[in-house]
């Protein structure tokens, strides 16, 4: 060899893994014609981000990125794409979002095994510059590759023990949720999971079991809930010999992974090829090569060729989602890899996920033919349905099959505008391919998809690749009362419709949006790929469909997938439950700070804000029965402890309990994703319990006892230091009788006010506690240019008579007030102030004791701006069922827009009162069904 015709190229790396992938040959590989395996991946969530708007509880923009695979959602919708290279995520991940909603679609971590670069380059041309000696120059690239040879040997293996890790972990949280089921059907085997029909008197309890006789509402007593359906790992050939998730290569080969996760998978075929395929939906890949110059090459099809000044060959092609592109052709000698990875942007349509629903449009035009109607727009879920019941035996045995007639949502269809509208949601989601569970379940669980499995765990809930960590965080939080979650998929109508209109692919959701309790239907169609839902998914168990579908129902109410990624835990769970909710970030912040004097060493001592914040949390929780959770901030180091116990930044976790014992204060937390090997003051290995034999024994972490199952004891100066606050739903499951009663607002005076009144008679004496709650519309998933998208600031009061000396207090003279303002909404709905004061949210409310009396009280809803017809909801939640003739009776009347009570005085006149025409209202009971009326009396 002649080593004057060596060109170094000294602005390029040293010789790299690809380098040994083309001279040792790794046997490593991945077949064509591999046959898709049943054991699907764990996905864990990522970090998010949180918005706080002025005293609106909680108003948190949560979203999530997938471990190993972190989405992001693009804020922005340029025409141009925004290019990403490789190199730029080595060993760390990039958020590319607007601050404005969080975590936005970011570029999976470490894409690639490294750069690739050609013989003469980087660090061995440096030492060959001078070497003329073929022998010489062999001996030295020889030497660097053995160098190289041992580097890739040590990530290889460090990459094994990851692996090992993340499968341990995977079992041990299997192992969890197994534990979890098998305790869930020893406390059913005399306690039923479904809720109590409106005419049985049992009570849900604290752990939200009905205890009324069990009965399969659902029709899911023929299912195995030991034998789950695990999301698994695709990529991990060890366990799954088919890594592809959304299709395969459309050219024969033996294809090895160009990145670490596997979204995209390159052939060196026999003839010289270079073929690559894009196993993603999210991404294009700008594949780009530069060859060393006595490469004898010829272009792909698609590809480009041109030849630098060096002499090296640079060939570039796109290879778009899903598709199979040639690099080139030929014979090569050196290369570096500069290829990246391009997030799609709106102006991208997936031809490949557009196939993925030709059925589903099929049969809505089959649908659409029986029913009469000459289109697609035109046909409703009900028709849809009416066609599934005629046809009735015949769907039930087709809907788990590939093919066949099944349910699918007209309102709601699986296609692209229910994943984004373009110039509507702020949020970029990308084209991703729908799937039935029967399209995603092994050939063997096909059937037994459903919506519960016959158990509700916290461990459930699970993000996905999605941004919607808040409704994760609020589902999770929701699954510790099982009962409440059965609540929201109750059929209207009976158990028996429900069995009926599931077995077709139908499931009926109710939700709160804004403040109505609006149900509705959707199909089991959910963005997928062939290893499981890319969203919300229920992780341990593809089984079980509540969550997802949870989430999709969530979706249809606000317009699409994109409008609800980012959002509020507690608003979802004022959505999911009806009841209001709070948030401490400002009390706890205070706490912190309070705290932040003291010395390390001096745990046990804690400064009177932070006590007194201990103290209102133990209140919530024990003695109210309060859901109370504890947030995490949007990101931080991997290092960090919540990240070292198994917690993900930007998710909210549910506190269990809290145990003062002398100068301890301990919580437990439920984590469903906690690690096996937790550190902490108050492990479970600790040694402080044996030290500590009475707190151990309160806890239940003495010899009798051992931790609950994915939960952990934290030091209350360990969760100061971990979480940046919380919030609060002030659930009170006995309060069952939920009324709401719909108006609207002009210019700030409302339709409606509502009177109340307690019957004074000695067989029903005895005070009514209630919740007022007023809601305006959602502004989420409104289009820009929507009238009322802006949120106005609210006020809700409670008047009731005045009393002899406060008669005179009138407007301008007037002396026949005969009603006063006695409790006025503020931020906590447990603490009405007295003071007139707005509150700027999309709800606010307040909790009253209302005594039997004469004379009638008032609840008046308000708001500011110039506005008309802006719909708000008031909703009166209480224990104690509203008649027409009964102890608690309501009815809609209206002030005059002139009354003193919209001049922000708090005494006024109802000499003028009016009775209203008619209101929209709906009370939903025990059972969770709303029924809805209309009139000026309400019950």
């Amino acid at each position: 060899m002649d080593g004057n015709i060596i060109r170094p190229v000294c602005d390029e790396d040293s010789v790299t893994d690809a380098m040994l992938e083309e001279f040792l040959r790794p046997p490593s590989s991945f077949a064509l014609t591999d046959t898709a395996g049943d054991m699907l991946t764990a996905s864990t969530l990522g970090s998010a981000a949180r918005g706080p708007a002025p005293c609106t509880p909680a108003a948190a923009c949560t979203s999530a990125l997938g471990a190993g695979s972190s989405s992001t959602f693009k804020s922005s919708h340029d025409s141009e794409v925004n290019q990403i290279g490789v190199g730029a995520f080595e060993g760390s991940v990039v958020h590319c979002a607007s601050h404005l909603v969080g975590a936005s679609p970011a570029l999976p971590a470490e894409l690639s095994h490294s750069d690739i670069t050609s013989d003469d380059s980087g660090d061995f041309a440096f030492l060959t510059s001078n070497v003329r000696d073929a022998d010489v120059y062999d001996l030295i690239r020889h030497y660097m590759l053995y160098c190289k040879q041992q580097e890739k040997e040590l990530e290889d293996l460090e990459a094994e023990c990851a692996r090992l890790e993340a499968e341990q972990q995977h079992l041990y949280g299997a192992a969890i949720a197994a534990d979890m089921t098998r305790k869930s059907l020893h406390m059913s085997a005399a306690n039923s999971l479904s809720p109590p029909n409106s005419n049985e008197t049992a009570a849900t309890g604290a752990g939200g079991v009905s205890s009324s006789a069990a009965v399969d509402e659902f029709g899911e007593a023929h299912i195995d809930p030991l034998k789950s359906c695990p999301y698994l790992d695709p990529h991990d050939a060890a366990h799954n010999p088919q890594p592809y998730r959304y299709g395969q290569p459309a050219i024969n080969g033996f294809y090895t992974p160009a990145f670490k996760n596997g979204i995209l998978y390159r052939c060196v075929a026999a003839d010289g090829s270079w073929i690559f395929y894009n196993d993603s939906e999210q991404y294009a890949m700008h594949i780009k090569y530069i060859f060393g110059a006595s490469s004898v090459i010829t272009a792909g099809p698609h590809a480009s060729v041109n030849q630098r000044v060096s002499g090296e060959y640079e060939v570039q092609v796109t290879v778009w989602p899903q598709e199979t592109e040639v690099l080139l052709v030929g014979q090569v000698n050196g290369f570096k890899n500069l290829s990246s990875a391009v997030p799609v942007n709106s102006s991208y349509t997936n031809p490949h996920a557009s196939a993925s629903t030709a059925s589903a449009r099929a049969l809505l035009n089959r649908f659409a033919h029986q029913s009469g109607k000459p289109n697609i727009s035109l046909l409703s879920t009900e028709d849809v349905l009416e066609c599934c019941a005629g046809q009735g035996s015949e769907l039930a045995a087709a809907v788990g099959s590939l093919n066949g007639q099944h349910f699918v949502d007209p309102d709601f269809p699986p296609c692209g505008t229910s994943l984004y509208r373009k110039g509507v949601d702020d949020v970029f989601l990308w084209d991703m391919s729908w799937r039935r569970p029967c399209e995603y379940l092994p050939a063997s669980q096909r059937s037994e998809a459903c919506l519960f499995a016959r158990s509700v765990l916290p461990t459930d809930p699970c993000a996905g690749e999605g941004g919607a960590v808040y409704l994760c965080s609020a589902a999770c939080c929701l699954a510790e009362h099982p009962t409440q979650v059965a609540r929201i998929f109750r059929h209207p109508v009976s158990a028996d419709a429900g069995i009926c209109e599931r077995a077709v692919g139908a499931y009926r959701v109710a939700l709160s949006h804004g403040g109505w309790w609006t149900p509705t239907v959707v199909d089991s169609y959910l963005p997928a790929s062939l290893k499981g839902p890319n969203l919300g998914r229920c992780s341990h168990d593809l089984r079980k469909l509540w969550y997802p579908l949870l989430e999709k129902a969530y979706a249809k109410l606000h317009g699409s997938y994109a409008a609800m990624q980012c959002g509020s835990a507690l608003e979802a769970l004022q959505d999911l439950t009806g009841f209001p909710t709070f948030h401490f970030y400002d009390e706890w912040a205070e706490a912190v700070r309070s705290s932040a004097g003291a010395r390390a060493s001096e745990r046990t001592s804690y400064s009177p804000l932070s006590e007194h914040l201990f103290t209102s949390l133990e209140e919530k929780v024990h003695q109210r029965g309060y859901l109370v959770f504890l947030s995490l901030p949007d990101d931080g180091p991997a290092e960090a402890q919540a990240a070292q116990i198994g917690m993900m930044f930007g998710m909210s976790y549910a506190v269990l309990r809290l145990v003062r014992h002398g100068s301890f204060r301990l919580l437990q937390i439920r984590c469903p994703t906690l690690k096996l090997c937790s550190s902490g003051l108050w492990c479970a290995g600790s040694a402080r319990w044996q030290q500590e034999p009475q707190l151990a024994r309160l806890c239940g972490m003495d010899s009798d006892g051992g931790p609950e199952l994915a939960s952990l004891w934290l030091d209350w100066s360990e969760a100061l230091a971990m979480f940046e606050g919380g919030g609060v739903c002030c659930s009170r499951w006995d309060w069952a009788h939920d009324c709401r009663v719909r108006g609207f607002f002009k210019d700030g005076i409302p339709s409606f006010v509502l009177e109340v009144s307690v019957d004074t008679s000695a067989e029903s004496a005895g005070p009514v506690e209630a919740y007022c709650i007023l809601s305006q519309e959602d502004d989420r998933g409104m289009s820009p240019d929507h009238p009322n998208r802006a949120l106005r600031p609210l006020m809700l009061s409670v008047s009731s008579h005045c009393g002899d000396d406060e008669a005179g207090e009138g407007v301008g003279g007037e002396s026949s007030a005969d009603q006063r303002i006695r409790h006025v909404c503020s931020t906590d709905p447990d603490t009405p102030t007295e003071h007139l004061n707005y509150v700027l949210g999309r709800d606010t409310a307040l909790r009253v004791t209302l005594q039997p009396s004469e004379h009638p009280y008032y609840v008046i809803p308000r708001s500011r701006g110039d506005m008309r017809n802006k719909l708000f909801t008031l909703g009166f939640v209480s224990s104690t069922a509203p008649t027409k003739t009964g102890k608690l009776r309501m009815r809609a009347v209206q002030l005059p827009s002139n009354s003193a009570v919209f001049h922000n005085r708090r005494s006024f006149s109802t000499r003028q009162l009016e009775s209203v025409a008619a209101v929209s209202f709906q009370i939903r009971g025990p059972d969770g069904v709303a029924r809805v009326g209309c009139g000026s009396s309400i019950g």
